[in-house]
């Protein structure tokens, strides 16, 4: 609320100032037509009077507005001059800082010296100094987030210690309101790190912006958070439909921060085709073997939706143990498409059983061409005597596949 109020109060200043300087640039051309000013009881005389007293009305407006752009070009040509200045010395100083922060972060996480005592104290004293204006406090979060991208171990704690003995959580997290996008993605990556929940509120809200970039790093930024699924089944993508790239950044963060306990029946059974997405995807990767998750993916199988479809498969032939999903594919097979054939075979090449290689062989005459092919590979890396049963075949394309894929195989 206070980040809110403060927000307005920049706003309402700044439109102040605007209507003063705009009033005062207008007043300003209106008094030029008088010979004497009176400006809050003393009496200005006007220089220019003598020039603009024979002017026509249209010409001196065309003088004013003339006046009036020449000052708005030079005030726009400072600014920009001015904040392209700053923007440079910010980025040199933030570079400096940066690789500051980097070498005295690198000690405190490897060296250990700073757990307690006189040297930690010190390294509070050396540090601190630099951390009080945003362009520092940038620097230090980014070097965190660098140095934790680059070791296995987990820093998050020791950060945490750090960040305390300092006092710049109120500070990150008033990082959530800042106008500019990459302050508010880097509280939320360092908060959800650090697993501070305080500020989750917020990041619910922007898990909700139209702005894209900002939407998905808050899905990951609460996913990280998150104890439990709720969040993932009954807040993602309501607000906004989910891009494929939403649903892989979710899915991603769901894997990294290794959540397993999903309800996989709730994201399959939604009514949001991109949530049974995410539980196909997920799925594939944090599949619990019981007959009501194998349930759940047979669901999907051979979902008009040919990316359900495939996803599906691709989770059953990736997760399900191969008894389970082999009888699955006897059943199935014949009604999938070609496509989705081909995705089967391709992903069988592990099955050790019998069954479901008498299965090809009996029906490989009624398939296309490409299924035919991933057919006789199969059949040439697991049973040869299979393959062999068609050199012979009255079928002229059954026998110029086997031709095609023998000499091929056997040449290598």
């Amino acid at each position: 609320m206070k980040y809110t109020i403060i927000k307005y109060i920049r706003v309402i200043v700044f439109l102040i100032i605007l209507i003063v300087t705009v009033s005062a640039v207008v007043y300003f051309l209106y008094a030029l037509s008088f010979q004497e000013i009176d400006l809050f009881g003393i009496l200005f005389v006007n220089p220019v009077f003598k020039y603009v007293v024979w002017m026509p009305e249209w010409l001196y407006l065309v003088l004013c507005v003339s006046l009036l752009f020449l000052v708005v070009a030079f005030a726009l040509t400072s600014l920009s001059l001015f904040y392209d200045q700053q923007r440079g010395r910010s980025a040199r100083l933030k570079a400096k800082y940066f690789r500051y922060f980097t070498y005295l972060l690198s000690n405190y996480f490897v060296s250990g010296r700073y757990a307690s005592g006189y040297d930690k104290k010190n390294f509070l004293m050396r540090i601190e100094p630099y951390i009080r204006t945003k362009i520092h406090l940038t620097a230090f979060l980014e070097s965190y987030l660098r140095l934790q991208e680059l070791v296995a171990d987990n820093l998050s704690s020791d950060f945490k210690a750090l960040i305390d003995d300092l006092n710049l959580q109120k500070k990150i997290e008033s990082f959530l309101f800042h106008k500019n996008f990459d302050n508010r993605i880097l509280s939320m990556k360092v908060l959800s790190y650090l697993r501070i929940t305080t500020s989750i509120d917020q990041i619910k809200i922007l898990a909700g912006h139209k702005n894209f970039v900002l939407r998905t790093e808050a899905y990951a930024a609460l996913i990280r958070l998150m104890n439990d699924d709720d969040f993932l089944i009954h807040f993602i993508g309501e607000n906004h439909n989910l891009s494929l790239i939403d649903i892989n950044i979710v899915v991603n963060a769901v894997l990294k921060n290794r959540k397993m306990d999903i309800d996989y029946g709730a994201l399959l059974f939604s009514e949001n085709p991109r949530k049974i997405m995410i539980g196909l995807l997920l799925a594939k990767y944090r599949y619990e073997k019981s007959n009501d998750n194998i349930q759940l993916l047979i669901n999907h199988i051979g979902n008009p939706n040919l990316k359900f479809n495939r996803l599906a498969w691709d989770a059953l032939l990736s997760a399900v143990p191969q008894k389970e999903a082999v009888s699955v594919i006897l059943e199935r097979f014949d009604q999938q498409p070609d496509e989705v054939k081909l995705l089967i075979l391709q992903n069988a090449h592990d099955i050790m059983d019998q069954r479901f290689y008498d299965f090809l062989a009996d029906n490989l005459e009624q398939q296309s061409v490409l299924v035919k092919v991933e057919a006789m590979k199969l059949f040439f890396e697991n049973d040869f005597s299979l393959l062999s049963t068609f050199e012979s075949s009255p079928n002229v394309e059954t026998k110029m596949v086997y031709n095609e894929t023998a000499c091929m195989y056997i040449n290598k």
